[in-house]
């Protein structure tokens, strides 16, 4: 009978907690978090995936003959890729220059491109001028114009800043002569007339611009 007793008290003695849990066995996570659909986490992008754009508000410096704002300042915003406004002012041979204008730029994936423009420009002048050609005098007088200038050219496109040039033409568009010979003060001479048609405004235009990035440059994640 204490044999019995002693068999079944051993039987409902509790096991130890060492041999009822089951050998573990830690594992390191090598793989990145799983999304919702079982991908692997967001990688931020490299280097060859982010594309960065010019900023579209640019300061220019014109320089060459017959450009719409002479030798001046322009300021200009692309508001697509294929087009700006711009607006500026300068000095040229026939006065100051003061106006706005527009360019389409041809489509291109390169840094260049090419651009077709327009500006509506007044130049302001009313200056009279003597002349003396081997002892022939005369006096001219340069009045104040309207001109519009229809221009094209290439762009090329740095990281920030940009390098444009242009040919084109400006036409006068007031009534009166953009220069006059004033009689009484001698004939003048036909050089002398050629001279100044040549710096009056209008005309051919050959320029260089420099634009200048302002402000932060767009970036995108092609």
């Amino acid at each position: 009978m204490l044999v019995g007793t002693s068999s079944v008290a051993w039987a409902q003695t509790p096991a130890p907690a060492d041999t009822l849990r089951p050998a573990t066995k830690q594992q390191l996570n090598t793989l990145p978090p799983a999304g919702p659909s079982g991908t692997p986490a967001y990688s931020a992008p490299t280097r060859d995936q982010v594309v960065e754009t010019p900023p579209p508000l640019t300061l220019g410096i014109s320089l060459g003959w017959g450009a719409p704002y002479a030798t001046g300042l322009e300021m200009a915003y692309r508001f697509q890729p294929t087009l700006d406004a711009n607006v500026g002012l300068g000095l040229g041979t026939s006065g100051a220059k003061l106006g706005a204008g527009v360019r389409f730029y041809v489509p291109s994936r390169t840094r260049n491109q090419l651009f077709l423009g327009t500006n509506l420009i007044y130049s302001a002048a009313d200056i009279e001028i003597d002349t003396d050609d081997n002892g022939v005098k005369g006096r001219y007088r340069i009045n104040s114009s309207t001109l519009l200038h229809f221009r094209g050219g290439w762009h090329h496109q740095y990281r920030r800043n940009a390098l444009q040039v242009a040919l084109g033409y400006g036409a006068v568009l007031t009534p009166h002569p953009a220069i006059e010979f004033i009689p009484g003060y001698g004939p003048g001479t036909a050089i002398s007339q050629k001279a100044f048609e040549i710096i009056g405004p209008g005309g051919l235009e050959v320029s260089v611009s420099l634009l200048f990035g302002l402000g932060r440059s767009k970036v995108a994640v092609r």
